[in-house]
């Protein structure tokens, strides 16, 4: 169950993703810096005003570290932050892998497919009821 989990969570899809998740935080983060800088620092910075910001990000013209830059000191880098919800995503997907994994049990014999010539010896030793062939 785990190895399957895994050799999907290392999919293009899970890549995915996780790279979507980090988009987002990435761009809160701009967000949340960008709201801290003066609207004269940042358009004397990158060349252009504050209402630009997405496509400034967009095209990597802004970043965290360049945002840091005209921050007031003491701000905060949000970069450490930035995989958060990606894995907090993947721990909840590895959680329910392994409640699904603990949730596996032994197939119930009554379910075995038993050759027809096994099923008959073993009527033959008393061990199973025989066969019916007549309805």
């Amino acid at each position: 169950m785990f190895q399957r989990f895994i050799s999907n969570a290392d999919s293009p899809h899970c890549d995915a993703s996780v790279w979507q998740l980090r988009g987002y935080s990435y761009q809160d983060a701009c967000n949340s810096l960008a709201t801290k800088v003066d609207p004269a620092k940042f358009e004397a910075a990158f060349g252009a005003p504050l209402d630009q910001l997405q496509g400034l990000v967009d095209t990597k013209t802004v970043t965290i570290a360049r945002l840091l830059e005209v921050c007031p000191a003491g701000t905060l880098d949000p970069t450490p932050s930035l995989y958060d919800n990606s894995m907090y995503a993947i721990c909840g997907c590895l959680s329910l892998a392994a409640i699904g994994n603990a949730m596996i049990r032994p197939v119930d014999p009554k379910y075995f497919m038993v050759p027809p010539e096994a099923f008959k010896a073993a009527a033959d030793l008393g061990a199973v009821p025989p066969l019916q062939t007549e309805r």
